[in-house]
């Protein structure tokens, strides 16, 4: 079988990428022939693959001029180069199939209808709110959103400023959303969605969502060539990820100032200075920051530590971030928020605790780090979890059933 794969990034920029090359991988593996449409970027990873297929730059923070801004603009909602190029790279490469993972703004969904003229099927991953919530997170300049823009009122985005409390941004994300999900409807061109969490399917339905199908197949874990490691050296916790206002960082260090933990917080991000700061004004010293590491040097530090937290403020869908500590043999807290209570089983595979509360937080952080036998229980409960529950083979199994249904 032929699949032609869809996402803007060619590079492991975040989570929806990582996903995406994974389960390329995993087709590829089982002898199906894969071709990437994405964008060309200084990052991008060098590929020998002749049918790839790579569309202009799009750099929607770089500083151009006016009439750029406009053509910029418009290509979020219809960006006539790459529904060319997508065309031609379907006459030549003749897929059986489209993946479809994070196109919005730079490829846009308005190439599905190339698709639907070559009568291909589209599968589409979804990776965030963004088929339902005009800026993808379902957050209103930073604060939960209590869902105004449900069955297709999206004018709300533009009246809250809800794209970085922008209006003109935000009413183009507005436009934007009535043309994909209303007319002439790319969304409605989309033969099946995947959600890797029940709590993402049953949001987007909540707000208005109405796919033809929808399914949920939770990411997949590789565990094959990583060994659990159930033990520890020192009373380490760690956090691993973007560092922004929506992952909660400051609710957790506060929750660990003054108690009997190292707090290793890995990655970076746009609040990285403010919590350096934070840091540094309440006189925190458990809390150390480490810049984004080579996933290899990652590893290390998960196979050192206790347990791992995930302390999101926001609606995660399916975090990376436990099926990571879990392959590590490492339980992990988290927010009982969003999808992470799918993964994160209170009591089984961790403990979870209200988001935003970081006395709730701390006392749990103290629950766990002071039974070792509850860490190393929990742990190997986490490993089992995503050896039987998240497994490659059940997987791809699972998806070439649906592929069956659709051709």
């Amino acid at each position: 079988m032929k699949i032609l794969i869809a996402n803007k990034y060619f590079y492991r920029k975040g989570g929806s990428e990582q996903s995406m090359f994974k389960i390329a991988s995993l087709f590829e593996s089982k002898g199906h022939k894969v071709a990437f449409f994405s964008m060309h970027h200084p990052e991008n990873i060098k590929s020998a693959n002749n049918n790839n297929c790579f569309i202009s730059n799009i750099d929607y923070n770089a500083k151009s001029p006016f009439y750029r801004q406009i053509q910029s603009a418009i290509n979020i909602i219809y960006n006539r180069e790459a529904n060319l190029l997508f065309g031609k790279q379907i006459d030549e490469f003749k897929p059986d199939i489209i993946q479809s993972h994070n196109i919005y703004h730079q490829i846009s969904p308005s190439i599905y209808r190339v698709a639907k003229k070559h009568q291909i099927p589209v599968f589409q991953f979804l990776h965030d709110y963004k088929v339902a919530c005009p800026v993808y997170t379902l957050l209103s300049n930073g604060k939960v959103c209590n869902g105004q823009c449900r069955n297709n009122r999206y004018y709300w985005c533009a009246l809250n400023k809800c794209n970085g409390n922008s209006f003109g941004k935000s009413l183009i994300n507005t436009l934007e959303m009535y043309v994909h999900n209303v007319f002439p409807n790319y969304y409605g061109m989309v033969d099946l969605f995947v959600s890797p969490s029940q709590f993402l399917a049953q949001k987007v339905r909540s707000m208005g969502f109405r796919p033809h199908r929808i399914v949920t197949l939770p990411h997949f874990a590789d565990t094959k060539d990583m060994q659990p490691i159930y033990a520890w050296k020192s009373n380490e916790i760690v956090y691993f990820g973007r560092l922004s206002k929506e992952k909660g960082l400051k609710t957790l260090i506060t929750a660990v100032k003054g108690i009997n933990v190292l707090l290793r917080i890995i990655g970076s991000g746009p609040l990285q200075e403010e919590l350096l700061g934070y840091v540094k004004r309440g006189n925190i010293r458990n809390v150390q920051f480490i810049p984004h590491l080579p996933h290899n040097e990652l590893l290390q530090y998960l196979s050192n530590c206790m347990f791992t937290i995930l302390p999101s403020e926001w609606y995660e869908n399916c975090p990376n971030a436990a099926i990571e500590s879990f392959i590590c043999g490492k339980p992990v807290i988290g927010a009982k928020i969003g999808g992470i209570p799918e993964l994160v089983i209170d009591h089984k595979t961790g403990l979870t605790f209200e988001p935003g509360n970081a006395d709730d937080l701390r006392k749990k952080i103290v629950q766990l780090s002071s039974d070792p036998e509850m860490i190393v229980s929990f742990g190997k409960n986490a490993r089992e979890f995503v050896e039987k529950e998240l497994n490659a083979e059940k997987y791809y199994n699972k998806f070439m059933q649906e592929i069956h249904s659709i051709l």
